[in-house]
């Protein structure tokens, strides 16, 4: 399972824009959306890339000449032998072009909704501390530890919270967030909730190699015919049968107009009041 790490993005035009450069780690996994949702509808907010690859190592200088000997006209030293020249840095695909197969992505159902184990204040206090955490740690510590308890757990898991989480690299951090659970809450269908996940995490891996804001806005408009092109056609099997209006609902509840970010829908409904 991939740990994705938190990348601070900026929302422009329905897509994601990475902010690249971001000090704060937890800051690499949890993304902000814009005013407009739609998951389900268009190519969904993703996690924000790592920054491009760093270029080769400069080559070693040469050593010096030993100086010549005296003497009547002394011989020269002979000159020192030049260095290697550096690598090259390798350049990633974005998007890949490779299609991205679903079962490679993670997913586990939701977990039951614990509404009322958070509070919209608690919700607040941790978009407060986002910039600055350095991993989950430090988000559980602006909450409670009942809601701290109900928006994270473990990613290897058999079900998911809003934040699954692992803790692989030494300190907790987010998986993902787990976007698809909240639709598959609010909709009734783990199969449509998984179909939403998975294009999610399919974006953030289709685009991992973009290195800058406008390659990244560029590789999440190509996915759904390109390496995400399975993912997008699940979801219109698995969504596509549920009623209209439960669908808005799930819009509505999961990702909000008033979202700063992806997390707070699905917060708000497994741990605060479902709708």
């Amino acid at each position: 399972m991939r740990n994705l790490g938190l990348v601070a993005v900026t929302a422009t035009g329905g897509f994601l824009l990475i902010s690249i450069g971001c000090t704060s780690k937890v800051v690499e996994t949890i993304s902000s959306i814009d005013a407009g949702r739609p998951a389900v509808h268009a190519p969904p907010p993703t996690h924000a890339p790592p920054p491009g690859n760093v270029g080769g190592s400069s080559g070693s200088s040469g050593s010096s000449g030993s100086s010549g000997s005296s003497g009547s006209s002394g011989s020269s030293g002979s000159s020192g032998s030049s260095g290697s020249s550096g690598t090259s840095g390798g350049t990633g695909t974005c998007p890949t072009t490779t299609p991205i197969a679903a079962s490679t992505l993670p997913w586990q159902n939701p977990t039951a909704p614990q509404t009322g184990k958070c509070t919209e204040a608690e919700l607040s206090a941790i978009n407060a501390k986002i910039t600055t955490a350095v991993d989950d740690n430090d988000l559980k510590s602006a909450v409670s530890t009942t809601c701290a308890q109900c928006i994270f757990n473990d990613a290897a898991g058999a079900s998911w919270a809003p934040l699954p989480e692992t803790t692989a690299g030494g300190s907790p951090q987010p998986v993902t967030v787990n976007l698809g659970g909240c639709y598959a809450t609010m909709t009734g269908s783990n199969a449509c909730g998984k179909a939403v996940q998975n294009h999610f995490d399919c974006a953030f891996e289709a685009c991992a190699d973009c290195a800058d804001n406008a390659s990244l806005s560029t590789c999440l408009k190509a996915v759904d015919s390109g390496a995400c092109a399975t993912e997008a056609s699940a979801i219109t099997t698995s969504c596509g049968a549920i009623d209209k209006t439960v669908m808005t609902n799930a819009d509505n509840a999961c990702q909000p107009a008033s979202a700063t970010y992806v997390y707070e829908g699905p917060v708000r409904v497994a741990c605060i009041a479902k709708p």
